[in-house]
C-alpha cells in the first residue's frame, strides 16, 4: 500500500472495498514461482539476570545488607513452519509499558489492554467472545493479583500450531502466591476451524486451579466457550458466542453474545445483542458487567458525492442506540441515544463531527464517579460532543474534543486534547489532557474539577531498541 499524504489517497495491491482494510487476506494478491529455503532448526534462547540488592539503616547508621538474585528466561522453538513452542521460566514481566491512566465517567468497568510482551505474541490465537467486553480469556488476569499488584511466575509453556485449515493452541502457566491471592495454575486450550471461505467455529476451554491456604480451600474455575463467525457475504457478517462458567461445580453461570453486521462502501449497519448472567464469573477472562441484557443497534449512512466542497472527502450521518435490562428480573437500567447528523472526513485527513447523545438511567443502588457519590434513582438528561482533529499521520498532529450538557442530578463539561510531534521517525513526543468541570454533581451538590496531565516520549535508537 502506498499513502499520499497531501491527498489523502491510498494505493493497494491487490484492491480492496473501501469498508475494508489492507490486512484483509482474502482480498491479497498471490505471488507465484517463489520457492523459500529448506527449514533449518530455529530456537532462540532469551535468558536474563537480575539482581537486588537492598539496605536497612536505622538512626543513619547501617544495620544490614542482603542481595537477592534471580535468574530466568525464554526459550522459542519454532518446531516446523506452523508450530512454535514457547517455554519461560520465572518470568520477568518488567519489560512492559504502563497502563494509560484515565477517568472513568461511567458505570462500567475500563478495559485496559494486555501490553506484556510474552502474552502479546500470538494473543490472537487465543481469542474468543466480544473485544473489550466480554473476554472468556484475557492474559492479564495472569500474573496479578486481585488489587493488581504484579505476582511472579514461576514457569509456563505455549503451544501453537496453524495453518490455513485450523488451528490449536494452548498455554499452561503456574503462578506463585502472594500475601494477597494463593499459588495457582492456568490452563488455556484453544481449537478453530476455518471453513467455507472466511468462517470459522471456535471452542476455547480456560481453568484456574487455586490451591488451598490457610483457612482458604483450593477452587477450581473453569470457562466454556463457543464461537462461530460467519461471512455470508463480503459485507454481511454475523459472530455468535455461548459461553458457560463453574467454580468449584458450586456456581455456574453464563454469558451469550450475537453481532450482525453489514459493512459496505456506502453503510454500516449492525444489530449487538448480550447477556450475562449474575454468576458468570470467568476469572480468567474480564467482563465489563455482570447480571446485565445489552442490546445495541444503529448505523450511518457514508456519502462520497462529486458536488461536495473540494476539501471535503467523506460525510457520514448516523446513530446508534443503546439499551440495558437488569438480567435477572428484566428491570430497565439504561437507555442512550448517540445522533451525529454530520461526521466530516476532509481530503487532508482532518475531521469533525457533531453529536447530541441523549441518556436515561436508572440506578439500582450507589454509584461513584470519578470520586463523586451518585444516589440511586431515575436520571435523563442531554448531552453534545463535538471533535475536531487533522491528518493524525503528520509530524504534528492533534485532536479537541468537547462535551457539554447535563450529567445525572447536575452538570459536567469536559475537555479533551491531544498532540503527538515527530520530528524523525525515531522520535515521538506526545501529551494527552484531560478537563472536568461538575457543577452540583452528586448527592452533595459538588462543584469541583478534576484534570489529567499524560505527556509521553519514546526514543527509537535502532530497530532493537
Amino acid at each position: 500500500m502506498r499513502r499520499t499524504r497531501r491527498t489523502n489517497q491510498s494505493s493497494t495491491w491487490n484492491p480492496y472495498p473501501r469498508a475494508s482494510n489492507n490486512y484483509h487476506t482474502a482480498c491479497a494478491g498471490e505471488i507465484i514461482g517463489l520457492e523459500p529455503p529448506p527449514p533449518s532448526a530455529n530456537i532462540r534462547v532469551n535468558p536474563y539476570f537480575l539482581l537486588d540488592g537492598n539496605s536497612k539503616r536505622v538512626n543513619d547508621k547501617p544495620e544490614s545488607f542482603s542481595t537477592e538474585p534471580k535468574l530466568g528466561g525464554e526459550v522459542k522453538w519454532a518446531i516446523n513452519p506452523h508450530t512454535v513452542l514457547d517455554l519461560t521460566f520465572n518470568t520477568d514481566l518488567a519489560q512492559a509499558d504502563v497502563d494509560r491512566q484515565v477517568n472513568n465517567l461511567t458505570r462500567f468497568s475500563v478495559f485496559f489492554p494486555e501490553r506484556r510482551q510474552f502474552f502479546l505474541e500470538n494473543a490472537s490465537l487465543f481469542n474468543a467472545g466480544l473485544p473489550e467486553s466480554i473476554q472468556p480469556f484475557f492474559s492479564k488476569k495472569i500474573g496479578l493479583d486481585p488489587t493488581g499488584n504484579p505476582v511472579p511466575i514461576d514457569a509456563g509453556v505455549r503451544l501453537v500450531s496453524r495453518d490455513q485449515n485450523r488451528n490449536f493452541n494452548g498455554m499452561v502457566v503456574r503462578q506463585r502466591e502472594n500475601i494477597n491471592s494463593p499459588a495457582a495454575s492456568y490452563v488455556i486450550g484453544r481449537y478453530c476451524k476455518n471453513f467455507s471461505n472466511q468462517s470459522r467455529v471456535v471452542a476455547l476451554i480456560t481453568s484456574k486451579l487455586q490451591d488451598a491456604r490457610d483457612t482458604l480451600a483450593a477452587t477450581q474455575n473453569f470457562t466454556y466457550t463457543g464461537d462461530a463467525f460467519l461471512r455470508f457475504s463480503y459485507a454481511l457478517t454475523w459472530n455468535v458466542v455461548g459461553s458457560a462458567s463453574t467454580i468449584t461445580k458450586k456456581q455456574n453461570g453464563y454469558s451469550f453474545v450475537s453481532q450482525l453486521q453489514h459493512a459496505s462502501n456506502q453503510w454500516y449497519l449492525y444489530y449487538w445483542q448480550t447477556l450475562v448472567d449474575k454468576n458468570y464469573d470467568p476469572q480468567v477472562g474480564f467482563v465489563y458487567y455482570r447480571n446485565i441484557v445489552n442490546t445495541d443497534f444503529g448505523g450511518y449512512r457514508i456519502f462520497r458525492k462529486l458536488w461536495m466542497p473540494k476539501p471535503l472527502r467523506q460525510v457520514d450521518s448516523g446513530f446508534y442506540y443503546h439499551m440495558f435490562h437488569r438480567a435477572s428480573d428484566g428491570k430497565l437500567l439504561q437507555v442512550e441515544l448517540e445522533a451525529f447528523p454530520l461526521f466530516f472526513v476532509f481530503l487532508s485527513g482532518a475531521f469533525a463531527n457533531f453529536y447530541i447523545v441523549l441518556p436515561w438511567q436508572f440506578l439500582p443502588e450507589d454509584i461513584s464517579i470519578v470520586g463523586f457519590p451518585i444516589g440511586t434513582g431515575n436520571y435523563q438528561y442531554t448531552r453534545y460532543r463535538f471533535s475536531y482533529g487533522n491528518d493524525q499521520s503528520k509530524k504534528f498532529s492533534y485532536s479537541l474534543r468537547y462535551e457539554t450538557g447535563n450529567y445525572y442530578n447536575g452538570q459536567l463539561d469536559s475537555w479533551v486534547a491531544s498532540a503527538r510531534y515527530s520530528p524523525l521517525p525515531h522520535i515521538v513526543l506526545s501529551v494527552n489532557y484531560q478537563h472536568n468541570e461538575s457543577r452540583e454533581l452528586g448527592d452533595q451538590k459538588i462543584n469541583e474539577t478534576t484534570d489529567l496531565v499524560t505527556p509521553e516520549m519514546r526514543l527509537v535508537l535502532n530497530p532493537r531498541l
